[in-house]
């Protein structure tokens, strides 16, 4: 299977088919906007990329860490529920 690099320079073959589509689709961008209006639209479109898969490693994690915890019963959510203010 080919591979690609990422913008922070990892080697990702999942990224393959996700890359083709989002060429396709800028391709298709690039045609009817000036070069400046799109590199603003891939500018932010990359930036919320980003963003996303950092907050999803976050999450990711946090399920990773909590959910034992909970199954094992070691932590209450009521608990958490009450500090929080919430009835």
């Amino acid at each position: 299977m080919a591979s690609t690099m990422t913008p922070n320079g990892k080697n990702n073959s999942a990224l393959i088919g996700f890359d083709a589509k989002l060429w396709l689709a800028a391709d298709k961008l690039r045609n009817n906007v000036d070069a400046v209006e799109y590199m603003a639209h891939a500018g932010a479109v990359h930036s919320q990329t980003e963003s996303n898969q950092r907050q999803s490693r976050t999450f990711a994690a946090l399920r990773d860490t909590l959910l034992p915890t909970l199954l094992r019963g070691e932590l209450n959510v009521a608990e958490f529920e009450l500090k929080a203010g919430n009835p």
